[in-house]
């Protein structure tokens, strides 16, 4: 358990009468054991959650004690596999952004330094629309204009599609043909209608719960109700 650097020395007291007998040599062999290197974090990868329980796996040395703390809290530990893997279930991991760290500790206790920090979002919040153009039912709405929802929180661009986001002559209920376009900067999706809208007409928009934020939370416009709540809103043009 001491540090073993330094100059060794061996003292023979001859406490018997004579001169006879002898030795060759002498040596001595310490074998030390390297401290484990620090363990890596690799997954969850995207660096998003969704509901709170997640997989945080990676890597260090063979055999060794993993354990993986958030600030100076120990959350949970593991033993490494022989290939050097190791993967632990977090649960219950509240809403927020979350730093994980991690250690490891040798059969002989020897433990590595801090692992890379893994920062983790976990997002449970459902997005939803907070204000629309026009406003629900707005009249003498421009038949010229686009139509516009604005979200709480950025959005998967890729739900943004017309299975997701429709625009509806109310009469009919034909889908209106347009062009759909999510802005970025202001959280928004825009729907450019390819041709005017019919005069003194009735139309719905619905967003969609297919819509999803970063993490993967659908759109849930009542939070009240069971399952997940589409958008709707009405306006009539002029």
């Amino acid at each position: 358990g001491t540090d073993p650097n330094g100059t060794w020395q061996l003292f023979v007291d001859d406490d018997d009468s004579g001169d006879t007998g002898n030795f060759d040599s002498w040596s001595l062999q310490i074998t030390t054991v390297d401290v484990p290197g620090a363990p890596v974090i690799s997954s969850p990868t995207s660096g998003r959650d969704s509901n709170g329980d997640f997989i945080v796996a990676g890597s260090a040395q063979a055999g060794s004690t993993v354990k993986v703390y958030e600030g100076t809290t120990l959350l949970s530990q593991t033993t490494a596999t022989s290939t050097g893997t190791w993967a632990l279930a977090l649960l219950n991991q509240p809403h927020g952004v979350h730093a994980y760290t991690a250690t490891a500790t040798d059969s002989f206790g020897n433990v590595s330094a801090v692992s890379a920090v893994k920062t983790v979002a976990v997002d449970t919040v459902h997005p939803r629309v907070i204000r629309t153009k026009p406003v629900s039912g707005a009249d003498e709405v421009r038949r010229g204009r686009n139509v516009r929802a604005f979200f709480s929180e950025p959005v998967r661009p890729v739900t943004i599609v017309g299975a997701n986001v429709k625009l509806v002559r109310t009469s009919t209920g034909a889908t209106v043909r347009s062009q759909l376009r999510y802005d970025a900067d202001t959280k928004s999706v825009i729907i450019n209608p390819r041709n005017d809208l019919a005069a003194n007409a009735r139309y719905k928009v619905v967003i969609g719960t297919g819509v999803k934020d970063l993490a993967g939370n659908r759109l849930d416009q009542n939070a009240a109700r069971s399952g997940n709540q589409a958008k709707v809103w009405r306006f009539t043009t002029r």
